[in-house]
């Protein structure tokens, strides 16, 4: 009997520490985009060289640039006479840049800028009908007041009347549970565009971070965020970063336009970033594939410093989380050189990447000359082969495109393409379409004069 007992016992044990798969959420804050010890680091350096100047620069565009809106009007101390409207497509920058100064400088004007925005996310959603909206329109909106509302939660809570905090809670609680249920747990979770469900899995784990143990939530809600959690990790860890990791292998290659791949990159260095943050878990570590990413900011882009087009749209380059965090991280001179070059004060052209170096950049890091890299890349489990004749922006760039099918929503039945640049891309450019789900996406999507054929006379 004393020895099915401490069998017994035993076994119990062991299924406890199996079932503990999940890295347990701290209960400091913040969780989400930016640790404690950074902020403390930017408040103590705030003016102090390079850091001190990208403070000023930073703090003088938002004053200058931003707070001056109409729509989103902050300037002076009378919130009598602010405003905020979420219907800005600038809403959700300005809504961080108020955030960081806060964390920053510990003002306490920028405090009530914090609250103020939290009580137009509160009136906005105390009445918010999801009815009234498309499905992407609601996935938009989610995102971006998700984004804002959690990160000013997340950022502010010990700073919050507790009123204020709770009611912040419920409203968050109230529209993460409609994108859990609609984005996530539906067959949309598994059926969407593989480039929404990436994305929304990531900010689901966001959400999850911010309102774990939060004050205002009811114990069957924390139950609820608690799986939230779980389910949100599941997907990353075990059918999201699986699939990264293959693709990106050793080469860091990916399996969709650059201008795609560079973006989903973000979310994941956002991911691994608010997992490191509110958890410890270190993806960095854990997955070597990671430091080998970074060959998508050096082949992926033309050299007019934008990204080659295979037809879902191309975007320029900036510094960015990726950038910076891989510097820091791996110490790599491929992102140390990155994040030197485009920190520069002609490459940073307005306030978002001067938020991005301030808020990310290593201010200690050394300076490096560039890296002398090979200039024929391939990437051979996504067919994606590009030679350039050096790095100038002079130089000749070549890529051919033979990815094997996808059977997904953004395939062509000819993927077949190739490019021919110099000064620009030669003779032809098929162009691309506007938005995922319009008029024109299934004829530029189905067709195969889709997919761009250059030629070079």
């Amino acid at each position: 009997m004393k020895k099915s007992i401490i069998l017994f016992a035993i076994l119990f044990v062991s299924f406890i520490v199996e079932a503990q798969v999940y890295p347990t959420i701290h209960t400091s804050r913040p969780r989400i985009y930016i640790d404690s010890a950074r902020f403390a680091y930017l408040h103590n350096n705030m003016s102090i060289g390079d850091c001190g100047t990208t403070y000023t620069d930073f703090n003088n565009a938002v004053f200058s640039n931003w707070y001056n809106d109409p729509q989103l009007y902050l300037l002076g101390t009378d919130s009598t006479i602010w405003t905020w409207d979420f219907n800005s497509q600038w809403a959700q920058y300005q809504g961080q840049f108020v955030s960081a100064l806060y964390k920053i400088n510990n003002d306490s004007t920028a405090l009530k800028r914090c609250r103020f925005l939290i009580t137009q996310i509160n009136n906005k959603l105390d009445t918010i009908n999801f009815n009234n909206y498309s499905w992407y329109e609601n996935e938009e909106l989610i995102r971006n007041v998700a984004d804002v509302g959690g990160m000013l939660f997340d950022w502010c809570y010990d700073s919050l009347p507790v009123p204020m905090r709770q009611h912040l809670a419920q409203n968050l609680y109230k529209i993460y549970s409609y994108f859990m249920n609609t984005y996530i747990l539906t067959s949309a979770g598994t059926a969407y565009v593989t480039g929404h469900n990436i994305w929304n899995v990531y900010y689901a784990n966001q959400y999850a971070l911010v309102l774990d143990s939060a004050d205002g939530l009811t114990v069957l809600q924390q139950d609820s965020v608690r799986q939230w959690y779980e389910i949100s990790y599941d997907k990353a860890v075990n059918e999201i970063l699986p699939v990264a990791g293959y693709y990106r292998d050793d080469d860091g290659g990916w399996n969709w336009t650059a201008a795609y791949a560079m973006w989903s990159l973000v979310d994941e260095f956002q991911f691994f970033e608010n997992m490191r943050i509110a958890t410890g878990k270190n993806f960095y570590s854990d997955l070597p594939w990671v430091q080998n990413s970074i060959n998508q900011y050096w082949y992926f882009l033309q050299p007019d410093g934008y990204t080659i087009n295979w037809g879902d749209g191309f975007t320029n380059e900036q510094g960015d989380r990726v950038i910076y965090r891989h510097a820091q991280i791996y110490n790599d001179p491929r992102s140390l050189w990155l994040a030197q070059y485009y920190s520069l004060p002609i490459n940073i052209t307005w306030t978002w990447p001067r938020y991005q170096k301030l808020m990310y950049k290593d201010f200690t890091a050394p300076i490096v000359t560039q890296p002398n890299i090979a200039t024929d890349w391939f990437s051979d489990k996504t067919g994606l082969s590009v030679s350039r004749t050096d790095w100038s922006d002079t130089a000749t760039l070549v890529w051919v495109y033979d990815a094997p099918t996808k059977k997904a929503g953004h395939e062509h039945r000819d993927n077949n393409t190739f490019c021919v640049y110099k000064n620009a891309p030669q003779i032809n450019n098929s162009g691309y379409y506007w938005s995922y789900g319009n008029p024109h996406y299934v004829n530029y999507y189905m067709r195969t004069i889709a997919p761009q054929q250059y030629l070079c006379l």
